[in-house]
């Protein structure tokens, strides 16, 4: 089966771990006999907009890495600033890819549009105009933030999801979004997670010297992008109350991202300099050694799908504190080496990791649970299965023509 996949997340020159989950879910596609091709979007940004800090990473100089198993595109489209372009996005996506497809189509057994704005809504035009099976996958900011926008936004992805063959989804609130957007099944997949690279390790002292981390302190980790909506300011706060009573704990925010300056500078104001270290970008494949020298995770979103670093730290058998949103609260279930607290709540993110670093019996009886829910339910081997059984089984319904693609009813 050869799969054609359009989407805006893949890692880049600019951000290395952007689109992770999707390479390593491709990848597991691919281990199971299926064809890869990507085509990553990227909006036109002329000279010299690119030269601007907010604009910098759609510059020509960003490019997709090269990584094993996957041939990479890039395809420019016209995305304008502001929120209110999201409704169009998909539409411009669409006729940047148009031409390019039409002398290919038939290379293609199934189209893959992965994000709902704007490669799912480009994708499902695509596949109407050429016959192409299209499967979409929602990812957790498009149906639980952009899609609730406005009723024109709303309208719009219930077009996207009814329209696409297949719907893959990464847990069961994104599940139920699907289900009341379209009146529709879709498969939820939390992850696709290597257990053997990312496991428990018996022998903590020895990633901490190769890591050069202080050997006897606490330490708590967080693992993704540097923005507000991954609830670092609340974590701040969390620690500036947590050292209180833990002077020697050490939080590390393993990323980057567009807050790290503002973040460096609260922390400077606050004296709280030797209880952060900002390590920087980490390649993924690095990243189970962070988690194997730390004592808890923590995950503060304001808004998610199942983030693929909150699989990981449980893989590793690393008890976490996260927020109750997106998919999370159903992929982690009870007693799973989550605690799950309100988002945006600093006081109650302060209490859950006292709780953790206080008790540790029950610290190792959350870090047993987590790596068993991980094995369960987050491994590569098995989802990768569970994803090509559901592209191979999707069938090519009757196609709408594209020219009503667009004709979402006005209110």
């Amino acid at each position: 089966m050869h799969i054609l996949t359009i989407t805006n997340l893949f890692p880049n020159t600019y951000d290395k771990r952007n689109g992770v989950f999707l390479y390593r879910q491709l990848r597991g596609l691919q281990k199971e006999g299926a064809k890869i091709e990507v085509w990553l979007a990227l909006p036109l940004c002329p000279w010299p907009l690119y030269l601007f800090k907010k604009w910098r990473e759609w510059g020509p100089a960003t490019r997709p890495l090269e990584l094993p198993g996957c041939e990479v595109k890039i395809v420019r489209y016209l995305r304008l600033p502001g929120a209110w372009f999201n409704r169009w996005s998909g539409l411009f996506l669409y006729m940047s890819c148009k031409r390019s497809l039409a002398t290919r189509a038939k290379e293609f057994d199934r189209l893959y549009g992965y994000d709902i704005f704007p490669s799912g809504d480009a994708a499902v035009r695509l596949g109407r105009l050429f016959n192409l099976t299209t499967v979409c996958s929602a990812i957790g900011v498009d149906l639980m933030q952009t899609s609730e926008r406005n009723e024109r936004m709303r309208l719009h992805a219930s077009w996207i999801l009814r329209t696409a063959d297949g719907v893959i989804t990464c847990g069961r609130a994104l599940a139920d979004a699907v289900d009341r957007y379209a009146h529709r099944e879709s498969l939820n997949v939390y992850g696709v997670v290597d257990l053997q690279r990312f496991r428990p390790l018996s022998d903590r002292k020895s990633v901490r010297e190769e890591l050069h981390l202080p050997m006897h302190s606490p330490i708590g980790v967080f693992s993704g992008y540097l923005q507000t909506r991954k609830g670092v300011y609340e974590l701040l706060l969390a620690l500036e109350n947590l050292v209180k009573k833990r002077r020697d704990f050490l939080l590390i925010f393993c990323g980057e991202g567009p807050e790290r300056s503002e973040l460096e500078k609260r922390v400077k104001e606050k004296n709280l300099e030797r209880n952060v270290l900002f390590s920087g970008f980490i390649p993924p494949e690095n990243m189970a050694n962070w988690y194997q020298a730390a004592d808890l995770f923590v995950l503060p979103s304001h808004v998610e799908g199942m983030p693929n670093a909150l699989m990981e730290a449980m893989a590793c058998g690393l008890p976490a504190v996260a927020s109750a949103v997106g998919g999370i609260p159903d992929a982690v279930g009870k007693s799973s080496g989550v605690l799950l607290i309100p988002p945006q709540a600093p006081e109650a993110l302060s209490s859950a990791m006292e709780k953790l670093l206080s008790e540790p019996d029950y610290r190792q009886q959350m870090a047993r649970q987590a790596r068993t829910v991980a094995e369960r339910d987050f491994g590569l081997q098995r989802n990768s299965v569970r994803i090509m059984e559901y592209f191979s089984q999707t069938p090519a319904e009757t196609n709408t023509p594209v020219d009503k693609v667009a004709s979402v009813p006005r209110r």
